[in-house]
């Protein structure tokens, strides 16, 4: 599934120079418009994504069947590509990513003459908060030998989550969502940005923070756990 190797980096900063483009992680929900012979048929199409840095892995669900994403990119400009293996063929998508909407075509290898067909998603709205994980939270990140204190201040409201992050003597706002169980924000100060994609329990997150920058990506691992 990840056909594509993570570059790793020793995180000098929790905030250096970055430049993230949008977070496509996610459920979306839609159709894809398949011409055949001059006839035009809609079948429902799914794809769960998540995003680490620029890399994207998840699924595609068509119809019936879902696939694995052999190869998934983003860029700044707000494009997406894809690409599944299918029985006998390889299918890549080439996408615009505008907020909550994705829109753009999908081909095949073998049938690469053939119209494209055309792709439009919509991101799953949120859904209600497990819980609140208002308070406040600490334990670290790590990767490639390196662990780094972090503390984590949230305020919860709904399914909007805010608060301060903490690390290496910096302090950085954050704003993201509570999905259900999932949750994501970005950490911004300025014009620096940490992209984080967690799960959550009354006694644990855990996950990843993503770091961008111009032509390294990070990707550390995070633990926390709720302060008394």
């Amino acid at each position: 599934m990840y056909a594509m190797t993570m570059r790793w980096i020793v995180l000098v900063s929790l905030f250096g120079c970055l430049a993230a483009g949008a977070d496509v992680t996610g459920q979306w929900n839609g159709s894809a418009r398949v011409n055949k012979g001059g006839s035009v048929k809609a079948v429902p199409i799914r794809m769960t994504l998540v995003q680490r840095g620029g890399e994207v892995t998840g699924t595609v669900f068509v119809e019936d069947k879902e696939w694995k994403i052999a190869e998934g990119r983003t860029a700044d400009n707000g494009l997406l590509g894809i690409r599944i293996e299918v029985p006998n063929d390889v299918v890549h998508f080439e996408l615009k990513v505008a907020g909550d909407h994705i829109t753009g075509k999908a081909t095949g290898e073998k049938e690469a003459n053939d119209p494209p067909v055309e792709v439009d998603l919509a991101r799953k709205v949120p859904a209600r908060p497990a819980f609140d994980i208002s308070g406040t939270w600490s334990g670290t990140m790590s990767g490639k030998g390196e662990s780094i204190p972090l503390t984590i201040e949230f305020h919860q409201k709904g399914t909007e989550v805010s608060g301060v992050a903490k690390a290496k003597d910096k302090d950085a706002s954050l704003k993201g969502e509570m999905d259900g169980a999932k949750l994501t924000f970005l950490v911004e100060s300025g014009s620096e940005k940490v992209r984080f994609a967690l799960i959550a329990t009354p006694k644990n997150i855990s996950g990843f923070a993503a770091v961008q920058g111009h032509t390294n990506e990070v990707v550390l691992d995070v633990e926390l756990t709720p302060r008394p």
